[in-house]
């Protein structure tokens, strides 16, 4: 089926930057993970379910993340520098 899509959700890592609208958190994170070296987790399915909008930078994806964390109204807990938990 052919959609519309938004070219900068569809084409803004080009940019360097990742950009979505009113989607869930777990879909955004699971974007995220593909720029960071470590594990990223959303610790619960009512997290993950939050819906998000906005745009982060992909260059230093741990500050992407507490960015996205606070988008959200969750906490970020980082372990051991490679360990990134959303709750």
């Amino acid at each position: 089926a052919v959609r519309a899509i938004e070219p900068l959700e569809a084409f803004g890592w080009t940019r360097g930057r990742l950009y979505f609208s009113d989607r869930p958190l777990g879909d955004v994170v699971a974007e995220l993970r593909r720029y960071h070296r470590g594990w990223i987790i959303v610790a619960n399915r009512d997290a993950a379910a939050v819906r998000v909008s906005g745009g982060l930078s992909l260059e230093d994806p741990d500050a992407a993340m507490a960015e996205l964390a606070r988008l959200s109204g969750m906490r970020m807990t980082r372990v051991a520098g490679r360990l990134l938990i959303l709750r």
